[in-house]
């Protein structure tokens, strides 16, 4: 198919228009561009006709359906249908929204970081353009819009002064031009980032400097194999080295290992067909950019010895962190499946003959749409991600190129962004320790009992940084807040092979969320500890009058509702019970570390760790007889059980909120232990 006169006329002075334009040199004035929009057809229902012979308007209506499909998958009716006829309906709908009312197009443009590695002056980058329909037949009078990506040969990309376009999209992750584009990645977050030469602690990596390479590397060889793969025992040599982060796989397909009977042979030769493929990928990577040295932990580390793991395990963090760069192997379940993946066959892509004018006219411009999904895309849908080693490797490396299903990903502590030059916003890089639990707690383990070592490399760094004082996966400052957390399913029997204190998260089995405290205040007069499984809290204890089933949210106070609804855990409103007074009134609700169908039998009490109003504030309520606030007063609990023969010592069974002042009013302060 060729082009339409309307899209053969698609140019950068028309899309920036009535923005200045200087058309004899092909360049914005004042080395600017701004988002424009044109009207590319006066009737939109004439794209529908047009896609039928133009490749750009095929896309155009391709971008429009893809974003239909979006809102499908938010519809179950829609979503319940067969394929074909799934299509067919969004075909009517697209229809049904192009009408008599004018198509547009206008620029999506991104700050020009996103020109990295290559550099320009003064501009932004260019991404590409919306096509965009106003539904007016719809009441809320929503736009529905999708997006074309522009882009340019890499031999184009010098001519443009103001401004960047995005790349071509790979053909392959083991081509070439992919290691090319590594290489550039790497010289240039080298050379221009300065961020990036910092630590999770804050410490400065000195780049001219060679880091201390870890106790034991593979070292690749040579790519004609005059040179084996093997082992390299470093004893403290310095060089620059890479990292691998991978699967290790179920039981039945583990990775190669190193074990005290074969450390000798894998120090003289390697062989490659033993090698799995994705460590085979990983060594080749290696070698086409230009490095001599990897590390990849089944291999670095003899597995069956206990005291070099126990040594080694804790140094994870810093290899990590001052390796030159990681290449996680995201979407690769284990070790055999490879790095470089099979993709999916190109989009479509068209050449825009007349985009540029006057000087930069010779430039080729392409406009193609983006095909991948969600799933094949970001390194949160990988296999990798549910890794729960991955969680410090991620958040402790510099650098990192992901290698998923459709694209490679960059991320350094500077920019996330892909293949094709766009920029990438990513879950992996969230430093935040209440985030990174959330995140952790959800991944796999194949031994439970690294519940805690796999984030001891992070913890390390976070200490060195804070020199706060580390409880069993907590930080002491950030107390009470890191105790309100909550289970997000249903456990109906414990699983502590470490024998954690019950106010851990890492007591519970599974994947935690923390309770919202928007405005919330310490009601804890102290808090110590021991520097065991004991914490020694002075704050209200109040025993518990009545626990019954949890309820519809229609028949909660509105607050309660809303609390509920807006829980950092969706499965709260499934999980919650509610909490009544001796008098029947409803108080707030608890959703149990343990899930039980029946009721406790016995007693049970509240714990109130945190308020809308603070300890202090409390206590010159009580003193003056006059009220702090107005407003609804909210409490947020522990829901604690007494150990037996233990003075006022409890452990922790549950997290919720309370509401209303009254309940809590004659309480008085108590010191008690929790373990």
């Amino acid at each position: 198919m060729s082009l339409c006169d309307s899209c053969r006329s698609i140019t950068l002075q028309k899309l920036t228009a009535p923005f200045p334009y200087d058309s004899a040199s092909g360049s914005t004035r004042h080395n600017s561009l701004r988002e424009g929009r044109i009207t590319h057809f006066q009737h939109g229902y004439d794209l529908l006709e047009s896609a039928r012979h133009c490749t750009l308007c095929a896309m155009m209506q391709e971008a429009l359906s893809q974003e239909l499909l979006l809102e499908e998958r938010h519809d179950r009716a829609t979503t319940q249908l067969h394929p074909a006829v799934a299509g067919s309906h969004r075909l009517m709908e697209l229809k049904r929204s192009l009408t008599s009312d004018p198509l547009e197009l206008a620029l999506m443009l991104d700050p020009l970081s996103c020109a990295f590695p290559h550099s320009a002056a003064i501009g932004v980058h260019l991404r590409g353009f919306s096509v965009i329909r106003q539904r007016s037949f719809r009441e809320d009078g929503d736009s529905i819009s999708g997006a074309v990506r522009l882009y340019t040969k890499d031999d184009d990309t010098t001519q443009l002064k103001d401004f960047t376009l995005g790349r071509q999209r790979l053909q392959d992750s083991g081509c070439e031009e992919a290691f090319d584009l590594v290489r550039a990645w790497i010289r240039s977050c080298r050379d221009e980032h300065v961020e990036c030469r910092g630590t999770f602690s804050g410490a400065i990596v000195d780049e001219t400097a060679l880091p201390e390479l870890p106790t034991r590397v593979v070292d690749v060889g040579s790519i004609d194999s005059t040179q084996h793969v093997r082992l390299f025992e470093s004893n403290g040599i310095k060089a620059k080295y890479i990292a691998l982060s991978h699967c290790w796989g179920p039981r039945d397909r583990p990775p190669l290992t190193t074990t005290r009977s074969n450390l000798q042979e894998y120090c003289h030769h390697i062989y490659w067909s033993n090698i799995p493929k994705t460590f085979q990928d990983a060594i080749t990577t290696v070698r086409q950019i230009g490095f001599q040295y990897i590390w990849i932990d089944s291999l670095c580390i003899v597995q069956d010895d206990q005291d070099e793991w126990s040594r080694e395990s804790v140094k994870m963090g810093s290899i990590y962190e001052r390796a030159e760069l990681t290449i996680a192997a995201s979407h690769s379940s284990d070790s055999w499946q490879g790095l470089f993946l099979p993709r999916s066959e190109s989009p479509p892509i068209v050449e825009l003959p007349q985009f540029f004018q006057g000087n930069q006219a010779s430039i080729k411009v392409f406009a193609t749409i983006r095909r991948d999904q969600v799933d094949d895309t970001f390194p949160e849908h990988g296999p990798l991600s549910k890794r729960a080693w991955a969680t410090q490797e991620w958040l402790l490396a510099r650098r990192i190129v992901f290698y998923t299903n459709g694209q490679i990903i960059w991320s350094c502590k500077t920019i996330t962004q892909r293949e094709t030059g766009e920029k990438f916003y990513s879950t992996a890089r969230n430093s935040k320790w209440k985030n990174i639990i959330e995140q952790y707690s959800e991944r796999q383990l194949t031994n439970l009992t690294d519940r805690l070592i796999a984030l001891e490399g992070l913890r390390t760094e976070l200490q060195k940084k804070t020199a706060d004082t580390y409880l069993h996966g907590l930080w002491k400052n950030s107390l009470p807040d890191q105790l309100l957390w909550q289970v997000t399913r249903k456990i109906h029997e414990t699983c502590n092979p470490l024998q954690l204190p019950s106010w851990t998260w890492g007591s519970a089995p599974c994947g935690v969320r923390f309770v919202r405290i928007d405005g919330a205040k310490s009601l804890c007069k102290s808090i110590k500890w021991n520097g065991s499984r004991e914490l020694f809290l002075c704050t209200k204890l109040k025993q518990l009058e009545s626990l019954q089933q949890s309820s519809e949210l229609g028949k909660y106070p509105l607050a309660v509702a809303r609390d509920i609804q807006k829980s950092n855990a969706k499965e709260t409103n499934s999980l919650h019970r509610s909490l009544y007074s001796a008098n029947g009134e409803h108080l707030g609700w608890v959703v149990f570390d343990l899930w039980v169908e029946e009721p406790y039998s016995e007693p049970l009490f509240c714990l109130a760790l945190m308020g809308t109003v603070s300890r202090r504030d409390e206590e010159n309520e009580q003193r003056t007889g006059a009220g702090f606030s107005r407003k609804l007063r909210e409490y947020w609990i522990l829901v604690l059980k007494k150990c037996h023969n233990m003075e006022s010592t409890y452990e922790r069974v549950g997290v919720g909120k309370t509401y209303g002042r009254g309940w809590w009013q004659d309480t008085a302060m108590q010191d008690i232990k929790l373990i």
